[in-house]
């Protein structure tokens, strides 16, 4: 005997569409995801935070407090003001239970009333390998989405801004922080941009600033890009009215699309790997060896072989006094490129023979190799 069950045709999406269980975070960012870009982002799917030292964790500059413009609190992130009475540093402040060790610290030695020229910031630049796959300039320009924990101790809206190398595109935003001295999650969706220059190699594809205080004057335009340089709100909260004032940064993200997702998370040994593209530093105790050296009878040579290649031919830095074995000291850096560096001096050796360079501090030396943008 034959039996024949039929069923009735169903409509798979529909049916999906009417289960009451959770679809979960990532199933949320997949049904919101509007390109298979973005789904694969959401997914985890590779690489996807064009921010290198997000998590604040890099500090080769050492751990203490800057307190000049320029200055680098951690690797990749520079403080940048005209109002010197503050201090940056590392610090392990960190919102509790999001896998992050260390924040950037920013704190006011003196009380400023902000202006135009008085302002400081937190900034990052992206270079142009990193941010070229956002397509900005062109008609397939691509929305960004930033995200981050921050923490202040003065609630009230605060501003972040980007623009691109030049200055004549730019776009700010506000966000608020709701409670003083509490970790905050916040995001940040930027419109892809058709117009406009953006470096798609080496160089600067754009600066990204995070505002503690400032004169700012824009708000009609928050949140549109400019044929100008806008920094920040008017309604930026200024930071500076006490020196028992904080603010903290984390756990910093720039991906492609219009979802913020979570932290991508990367090992300390690949991060530092990363920011040594634009500083490496190498230090050495008393009696440590920069390298062999060659004497050609009237100078001695020793390279230092950077770690990786760096972004471009770097500006090098010493401390401390380096010699060779007959003590004759360090004379110049000698034609360096992004893969090494030369270290100078006269000859103190027989012409033809080999020596090397060492320190000659009983507190150490450094050596260290910039080619930050």
């Amino acid at each position: 005997m034959t039996i024949k069950v039929t069923k009735p045709a169903i409509n798979i999406r529909e049916e999906l569409a009417d289960l009451k269980q959770d679809t979960g975070l990532k199933g949320q960012e997949l049904m919101r995801a509007d390109t298979v870009a973005e789904a694969r982002t959401a997914i985890s799917a590779g690489r996807k935070n064009m921010i290198i030292n997000g998590a604040m964790n890099v500090a080769q500059r050492g751990t203490s407090a800057f307190t000049a413009n320029g200055d680098f609190p951690v690797d990749r992130w520079s403080m940048i003001s005209n109002a010197t009475d503050f201090t940056t540093t590392q610090s392990s402040t960190v919102p509790t239970g999001k896998g992050f060790n260390k924040s950037i610290k920013i704190q006011p030695t003196a009380t400023k009333s902000p202006s135009n020229s008085t302002y400081a910031r937190i900034g990052y630049s992206v270079e142009g390998y990193d941010g070229a796959g956002l397509c900005w300039g062109t008609s397939g320009a691509k929305s960004a989405t930033i995200s981050f924990w921050v923490r202040a101790s003065v609630a009230g809206i605060y501003s972040i801004a980007v623009k691109n190398a030049t200055g004549n595109r730019s776009i700010c935003f506000e966000y608020t922080i709701d409670s003083a001295d509490t970790w905050e999650y916040k995001t940040i969706t930027v419109p892809g941009v058709t117009d406009g220059t953006w470096e798609q190699t080496t160089s600067r594809f754009c600066f990204i600033d995070v505002w503690q205080a400032g004169g700012g004057t824009e708000t009609s335009t928050i949140g549109t890009w400019q044929n100008t340089n806008v920094n920040m709100s008017s309604n930026q909260v200024n930071l500076f009215t006490s020196t028992s004032n904080t603010f903290y940064i984390t756990g910093v993200q720039l991906e492609v699309g219009s979802v913020a997702t979570e932290f991508e998370h990367r090992s300390y040994g690949e991060e530092l790997a990363l920011c040594q593209r634009y500083y490496q530093r190498k230090d050495l105790p008393m009696n440590g060896v920069v390298g062999v050296a060659y004497d050609n009878g009237t100078h001695l040579y020793a390279d230092w072989h950077f770690h990786t290649l760096m972004r471009d031919t770097p500006t090098l830095t010493n401390d401390g006094a380096m010699g060779n074995v007959a003590g004759n000291a360090i004379n110049e850096w000698y034609q360096p490129t992004t893969s090494n560096a030369r270290l100078r001096m006269t000859g103190g050796s027989t012409a033809g023979e080999a020596s090397y360079v060492h320190c000659l501090e009983s507190g150490g030396c450094w050596l260290a190799a910039d080619a930050e943008l």
